[in-house]
């Protein structure tokens, strides 16, 4: 006789093992979909990039421009505060 058979809660043990082996293939089952949920969500969240928002490279020259006439803005309010300081 081997050790298992010795055992008296035997039955017990493998009435849990099937209990874990059912979950661990719900558990696989559920992975499987949430990670199918999580790839659409990703294809989707990918073709409202692509349609909705602006590249790095499509922003560049706008950010350039914005930036020199804000430059230019803060230069002239510079420039007329100095001339009123000056003129006191």
């Amino acid at each position: 006789m081997d050790i298992i058979e010795k055992r008296k809660d035997y039955p017990e043990i493998l009435a849990t093992l099937k209990v874990i082996e059912n979950d661990i293939k719900t558990f696989k089952d559920d992975t499987k979909d949430d990670i199918d949920e999580i790839k659409d969500d990703t294809k989707d969240i990918k073709i409202d990039m692509k349609d909705n928002y602006v590249t790095k490279t499509e922003f560049n020259p706008i950010k350039k421009v914005v930036y020199g006439a804000v430059g230019l803005i803060l230069a002239s309010v510079f420039g007329a505060l100095v001339t009123l300081v000056v003129k006191l």
